[in-house]
């Protein structure tokens, strides 16, 4: 191969990579797209322009005509995107396409017709590119640079330097292909010209963030490297085989390969936009409860406020202002209880060091003399914890035991140590005998604000499951209808 074919497949070895590339990344769809359209069109004529000078194929010399004149359109797209113009000239890039797709057209019915055949190779055709070519490259310019002026941002003006000498050195050195056709000894640099508009693309890319997370240069390395093998591959390909087959063969792989990472992109999309509609449910869902918690106590000091105005005016008894005043300091109290539970909720991040889960387990039933029964397993190890998440915790499950049990069923908080193959685990049981939950109910008890109580709030286990699981451990819930309910906290004596 001569160096004319060897720039042809490291042409279409850096179009394939860049066009995977930006496929994988996140940014402006419109101009993600367009740009990642291009790369393979380039890929697709650079790949055909090789292998028709190693085969002389005709079919390979039609998909080439077929698809340059596709370039300059859809560059003008990407660069009309670029420069957030897309809405205000979207009339000249339709106009361009039309152009371009006519060309094409033609390039394709010249396999079917003798006319199209002999037009497509003719002066003219090469006349009739070079009239789209140069409007538009006029034009591109002209918007770019006038980009660069309005931004003093420094990575928005290198960017902006990168677009504009790929768009210069790919169209002015691109366009001697078509020179050559039209005047002696122009010698046809279209593959030198590509690259010569890959490299400033793909540092505009990788080096001055043109779309949102970057790749890591190694996976840029093997993406690129992965290109040249299977560039390399259909290259050998399409020396073996003869006709029209490679040709089609190729087609479908160029339209497949682009679909199937766009299919990827498109799954990644779904999924995140179903996880962010669950978290908006969520959100939903805690400001509703927020509110119902924060309604009674707004509503009783609000009504004490506006009696001591009334009263006010008619001689307000010192000790009936008093009386009022400790009902507002109450409810105040009760507004920073459901504030702190819905921060501790919110920011689970444990500070640890030594526990000693019969102290935690012996304070809160202390708080409940009368209706909590204990069995605590003596001398147990301390754990790596933190005292405050983990107390919080218990109480959570304490208080749904308690609520859920008749004040003459005692709720029994136990512990014990439990020696497993994978290290030593602290249980902390909570057992109530209310009404308990059926398995469907019971599957639910973790998921955030789902509650069986016209008053409750949902966070209890949740919070407690999401604090286990900062602490390494879990929580288990059984559970059965009219037998009640035992959460257990596992907590590993290593956690920490």
């Amino acid at each position: 191969m001569g160096l004319g074919s060897w720039l042809d497949v490291a042409a279409s070895a850096g179009h394939l990579a860049l066009a995977l590339l930006i496929a994988r990344a996140a940014g402006p769809r419109v101009l993600r797209w367009t740009l990642v359209a291009l790369c393979l069109d380039m890929f697709g004529w650079n790949f055909a322009a090789f292998a028709f000078s190693a085969t002389n194929s005709p079919s390979w010399h039609r998909l080439d005509l077929a698809l340059s004149p596709l370039t300059v359109p859809i560059g003008l797209h990407v660069i009309v995107a670029f420069v957030g113009r897309l809405r205000q000239l979207r009339v000249w890039v339709r106009l361009t396409y039309l152009c371009g797709g006519a060309l094409s057209v033609v390039s394709v019915a010249a396999i079917f017709s003798s006319t199209c055949a002999r037009w497509s190779d003719s002066p003219p055709w090469a006349y009739a590119f070079l009239g789209m070519l140069i409007p538009v490259m006029v034009g591109g310019i002209t918007a770019l640079a006038t980009h660069l002026f309005k931004h003093t941002d420094k990575e928005e003006r290198a960017r902006t330097w990168l677009m504009l000498g790929a768009m210069v050195a790919g169209s002015t050195v691109g366009s001697s292909e078509l020179l050559k056709d039209l005047v002696p000894g122009v010698p046809g640099m279209g593959a030198l010209g590509s690259l010569l508009m890959t490299l400033p693309t793909a540092m505009a890319f990788l080096r001055y963030g043109l779309f949102h997370n970057q790749h890591p240069w190694r996976v840029a390395l093997y993406i690129t490297g992965l290109s040249a093998l299977m560039v390399l591959i259909c290259a050998a390909l399409s020396a073996k085989l003869t006709g029209a087959m490679p040709v089609g063969v190729f087609a479908a792989g160029s339209v497949g390969l682009p679909l199937l990472v766009g299919l990827r992109r498109l799954v990644l999309n779904l999924l995140a936009h179903r996880n962010r509609l669950r978290y908006l449910a969520r959100v939903g869902r805690m400001v509703e409860q927020m509110a119902h918690d924060l309604r009674n106590p707004t509503a009783a000091l609000k009504a004490a406020i506006q009696y001591i105005q009334v009263e006010q005016e008619r001689g307000l008894e010192a000790s009936t202002l008093a009386t009022y005043l400790a009902i507002m300091h109450g409810q105040v109290e009760r507004v920073a209880d459901v504030i702190n539970r819905y921060l501790r909720v919110a920011r689970v991040v444990p500070c640890f060091s030594q526990v000693d889960v019969n102290q935690l387990a012996a304070a809160c039933a202390a708080r409940h003399p009368d209706r909590i029964r204990t069995a605590f397993t003596a001398e147990l190890p301390k754990v790596a914890g933190d005292p405050d998440l983990l107390a919080a915790a218990i109480d959570n499950v304490v208080n749904n035991a308690l609520e859920a049990s008749d004040p003459s069923a005692p709720v029994l908080l136990r512990t014990m140590l439990r020696h497993q193959a994978s290290g030593d685990v602290i249980e902390l049981g909570v057992e109530d005998r209310g009404h308990g939950m059926d398995a469907r109910q019971s599957e639910l008890a973790f998921e955030e604000f789902f509650t069986t109580k016209a008053d409750g709030s949902g966070l209890g286990l949740s919070f407690a499951d999401r604090v286990l699981e900062a602490h390494g451990g879990s929580v288990i819930l059984t559970s059965s209808i009219g037998k009640g309910t035992t959460a257990t906290f596992r907590i590993p004596v290593t956690a920490g």
